[in-house]
């Protein structure tokens, strides 16, 4: 299979894009021009800043831009303006609203000429309509939240608002020192109800001392916060550090630290809570793949469907990232299993499956393996066209809900 046959593939499936009914952009306005539309309209301009180098700007507007839910909000709330950071009255727009990132998201009251709320990076759809809905209110606007944070105000809706919005930023930094200097100031500990939301959602790992606090009151806190609370947390946390410590030694053998390894998994074996079996599983798949024991991770991987009770959320999200971690594995042996997984996100992933992309990584994926087996001289293990035990039996862009045609009675 060569590059052509992958660029078939990306024929076939890109046509889904065409007419879909997403954000509609002025483009040919000058600025003044918007400003007086958005004036009239009495809406604020949203702006997506682009250049024609930036690859996230590109999948944002194939991807995002162009969904029918995004569209909506975003053509009923704003006035939608984009310009090229590089060219034309872009570049003094640019430098005017401070942009330095690509993409980049700017709420501008049209009024005012100043910008309210912004945002950048790449971002799914459920994050970039929170995106847009912080913009329509004064107090989860970026501009307003930043003056009071640096202002000195600590109350907890504007906390807890602000750390909304550096997540979906992508401003890690700045939101782990909001978060830590939060949790380490309150004397009450997880008590605190913004702490433990603080902690549940922003906290990752088991190496905290809120985590310790966790696992020392354990039913204290199940019976403050609920069970479902509590075992999410736990399942999150035990699964961030598994997959970071055997994600580092399958990317580089000698990086892989055994030590922190046997302490994580020494405690995940003392406890007990719904979800384990499932952090437990990914954990084994993970820890063969390191050691090259391919057979027994597929044997594992094979059966998570059922192991998370046909959960299809957490089944393609688990073969999404075998999928990006497949992809540095260069061993036949395990790339003919993976290949099942990849086949299974472009028959089971509803969403997405009438888009390019994941037809697209299955067929470059092929490729690479298709090349890699002409290279050893071996023959092609063809077992990943067998009928999948779980999921959609059928490789189709059709829903799975459409029902057959009826047949005319003669």
């Amino acid at each position: 299979m060569n590059r052509s046959i992958v660029l078939i593939f990306i024929a076939l499936f890109s046509y889904a894009t065409v007419g879909a009914q997403g954000i509609k952009f002025h483009k040919k306005e000058s600025w003044a021009e918007i400003k007086e539309i958005a004036k009239k309209e009495n809406k604020l301009i949203f702006i997506d800043v682009f250049t024609d180098w930036c690859g996230p700007c590109k999948l944002m507007e194939e991807e995002v831009f162009s969904l029918q839910k995004v569209g909506d909000f975003y053509n009923q709330q704003f006035v939608n303006y984009k310009f090229d950071a590089e060219k034309g009255e872009g570049i003094t727009l640019k430098n005017r609203f401070k942009v330095n990132l690509y993409p980049t998201y700017l709420f501008v009251d049209p009024v005012l000429d100043e910008v309210v709320h912004r945002s950048t990076s790449r971002q799914a759809m459920e994050v970039f309509l929170y995106t847009g809905q912080s913009a329509l209110q004064a107090d989860t606007r970026s501009v307003f939240m930043e003056s009071q944070y640096q202002a000195g105000k600590r109350d907890p809706k504007l906390l807890w608002n602000y750390a909304k919005y550096l997540q979906s930023s992508f401003k890690r930094d700045e939101l782990n020192t909001l978060v830590t200097t939060y949790l380490d100031a309150t004397p009450t500990g997880l008590s605190d109800s913004l702490a433990w939301r603080f902690f549940a959602n922003f906290q990752n790992g088991t190496s905290t001392p809120q985590f310790d606090e966790l696992i020392k009151k354990e039913a204290k806190w199940r019976a403050q916060y609920g069970d479902s609370a509590v075992n999410e947390k736990l399942v999150s946390a035990f699964d961030y550090d598994i997959s970071r410590l055997e994600n580092s030694g399958i990317y580089n053998p000698a990086r892989f630290e055994a030590a922190a390894y046997e302490k994580v998994t020494a405690l995940l074996g003392k406890m007990e809570f719904t979800g384990k079996p499932t952090v437990v599983a990914k954990g084994q798949v993970l820890d063969y793949l390191r050691t090259k024991q391919y057979d027994k991770a597929a044997a594992i991987a094979d059966r998570f469907p059922e192991i998370v009770k046909l959960d299809q959320k957490q089944v393609l999200s688990f073969y999404n990232s075998l999928y990006f971690l497949s992809r540095s594995i260069e061993d036949l042996s395990w790339m003919k299993h993976a290949l099942k997984y990849v086949r299974y996100i472009t028959m089971n992933d509803l969403d997405n499956r009438s888009k390019a992309i994941n037809h697209y990584n299955y067929a470059l994926f092929l490729e690479k393996y298709l090349t890699l087996c002409n290279t050893k001289k071996q023959v092609p293990d063809i077992g990943f066209l067998n009928e999948p035990t779980f999921g959609d039996k059928r490789y189709t862009l059709m829903s799975p809900d459409l029902k057959a045609k009826p047949k005319k009675v003669k």
